[in-house]
């Protein structure tokens, strides 16, 4: 069960208590870096070492709409970044239009911790999925690539297609 603000984190940790089959996955989505502070902060931190959350996330960058501004987002997606290096978690991104600053990011942090984790639908390009994969990154693939103008996306999610 992912989480993407405050209350979904925590109701993602309830539901993983209550059933043996789910796990938790807590984080701040970029839509809501806004309310990314202390308090908010130290919650997630909490809700981290909980024995049934295994990531960070949903965490990343939204540039299609800018909500909030872009270094908003970036500081909070660094900050989530750190967390789950603290807490040795892979992550869990969301990444919309901002593919290059979302994957600088992570690669900052290739040298000192190996995070990995998975980038959900997945719409980036050939040589980003490159980037994304050398940093032990999955590639998560949604309706999008049935999408007429999806053709780079099949194309990068065919190779990995396991049914022939």
């Amino acid at each position: 069960m992912i989480g993407f603000d405050l209350d979904s984190s925590e109701s993602a940790v309830d539901l993983a208590d209550c059933f043996s089959s789910v796990y938790a996955v807590v984080g701040i989505h970029p839509h809501d870096a806004a309310n990314y502070g202390g308090a908010t902060e130290a919650r997630i931190r909490d809700l981290a070492v909980h024995p049934r959350v295994v990531a960070i996330g949903e965490i990343g960058l939204d540039y299609h709409y800018d909500l909030p501004p872009r270094d908003i987002q970036a500081n909070v997606f660094r900050a989530q970044v750190e967390l789950a290096s603290e807490f040795e978690l892979p992550v869990v991104i969301h990444c919309r239009d901002a593919y290059k600053d979302t994957l600088d990011v992570l690669e900052g942090w290739a040298g000192h911790v190996r995070l990995g984790g998975v980038m959900h639908c997945w719409g980036g390009s050939a040589g980003e999925a490159e980037r994304a994969l050398a940093l032990g990154f999955h590639l998560g693939f949604g309706g999008v690539v049935t999408f007429k103008n999806a053709g780079e996306t099949r194309d990068i999610a065919v190779p990995f297609h396991w049914i022939e």
